[in-house]
């Protein structure tokens, strides 16, 4: 059992204490794990960050703005820079709850391209935006490869994520019950790479919701 999943559990079963999940302002934090063995090194560990601003209403939709994107692994670090980050789409999906239980499916998405079918494959292809107006093709994201420099990529993104858990005193805390990401660099390195879903593991991957005591506090965003 995580000790997020065992300290909500703790919360739910406080006496006197009866978690809700109440119309506000809150921070939603997601942690994406993908476990990737490699040949020598061994089995080597990604986590993606990514926290948003979300808006509950009393019917229980949220509107989910995206407010800070950082990807570690070993030997690098990538994050997205405050103009890509304004330039996310917000999101709107329903929060259901059943007492002590927490669900949200945060819908399918797209990031700077258009359409169906498989992802584009190169900036090229007349389905690729410029989200975020820096005019190159997708959306621009830093990448820190330590003794080896950093990088400016462009990029283009999808993925879908479902979210579970349990409520707590100001929130709710769980795991991810499914997750679908694929990225495509289109440009910044010296070779071209395919797109690639990566290997998550939704059982370490996790998920946050807490109520902001202040909600005009945007204090741990990248903006």
């Amino acid at each position: 059992m995580s000790p997020l999943l065992l300290l909500s559990l703790l919360a739910a079963v406080e006496p006197g204490l009866s978690p809700t999940l109440e119309p506000g302002t809150y921070r939603l934090d997601v942690n994406v794990v993908v476990m990737a063995s490699v040949p020598v090194l061994g089995e080597q560990r990604t986590v993606t960050s990514t926290t948003s601003i979300i808006e509950l209403d009393a019917s229980g939709m949220a509107t989910a703005t995206a407010c800070k994107v950082v990807t570690a692994g070993p030997g690098f670090k990538s994050r997205l820079p405050p103009p890509s980050l304004r330039a996310l789409p917000t999101s709107r999906f329903a929060i259901v709850t059943d007492g002590t239980t927490i669900r949200a499916d945060m819908g399918a998405g797209r990031l700077a391209y258009d359409g169906d079918g498989p992802m584009p494959q190169s900036a090229d292809d007349p389905r690729v935006t410029d989200p975020d107006g820096d005019g190159k093709p997708g959306l621009r994201m830093l990448l820190d490869l330590g003794p080896l420099g950093q990088w400016t990529l462009q990029i283009i993104s999808r993925g879908h994520t479902k979210l579970e858990g349990q409520l707590t005193a100001d929130g709710a805390v769980g795991r991810l019950t499914s997750v679908i990401s694929e990225e495509q660099v289109l440009s910044g390195l010296p070779v071209s790479l395919p797109s690639r879903g990566e290997p998550i593991d939704p059982s370490r991957s996790s998920f946050s919701l807490r109520r902001l005591a202040k909600p005009s506090d945007r204090s741990f965003c990248a903006w």
